[in-house]
């Protein structure tokens, strides 16, 4: 992980891309995932928004697949409750992560068979994942300005995870299928100005890394 963390920085996409391989190859054979102990989910996590950076440049699924994020047993459509009984703001911010995967890979596969299903099913936990958050996932300030909105966060989560959920919003609406409706739903320019928004008026360093990704 930590020469993962070093390519990021020096290195190309593709060669960085390299390492990030051999990691999740590690993670697969010992059975590493999102809900195991401390140490272990730690890096699981400091890993996973790495393969979720790089399948942006990309344009591709990440390297593990999203079924292999969560404990066995634990399905997609399930998920979403299993991140919430953690009921810490790391592991709601880790939850956009996951769900942040799992569109890009959705986005990215060949050979889903219900397409529409699985798009309407994102859709709606994507926007849930917004709705739902903690207080302190919220803006401390929020208000209109030009050219971009004031949002200001107090903690590094917030910040990450709220850009990772504008990004998800954007692609997830980029591939809309024809004949669904979105009800009150914001434009995409509306989601971009947010993303530039947060990195405009927060500067917590720990999530400028992640911040390159969403403002591409």
């Amino acid at each position: 992980v930590t020469l993962c963390i070093f390519d990021m920085m020096s290195r190309t996409p593709e060669k960085w891309r390299y390492h990030l391989e051999g990691c999740s190859a590690l993670f697969k054979a010992t059975g590493i995932n999102g809900f195991s102990e401390p140490y272990e989910r730690a890096l699981f996590w400091a890993f996973a928004r790495m393969d979720v950076n790089s399948a942006v440049i990309g344009e591709q699924s990440t390297m593990i697949e999203s079924e292999k994020w969560l404990p066995d047993g634990v399905s997609l459509h399930s998920a979403g409750e299993f991140f919430k009984k953690e009921n810490t703001i790391d592991m709601y911010a880790n939850y956009s992560v996951f769900l942040s995967s799992r569109v890009l890979n959705l986005i990215s596969s060949t050979n889903v068979t219900n397409f529409e299903k699985e798009w309407e099913f994102l859709w709606t936990e994507v926007n849930e994942w917004h709705q739902n958050r903690p207080d302190e996932m919220k803006p401390l300030i929020e208000y209109d300005s030009s050219p971009f909105p004031e949002i200001l966060y107090d903690n590094g989560p917030a910040i990450g995870s709220n850009q990772l959920y504008h990004m998800s919003m954007i692609i997830l609406m980029e591939n809309k299928p024809r004949l669904y409706k979105t009800k009150h739903s914001k434009s995409p320019t509306w989601h971009a100005k947010q993303i530039c928004s947060i990195s405009l008026n927060n500067d917590h360093q720990g999530c400028w890394n992640n911040s390159v990704q969403t403002l591409y």
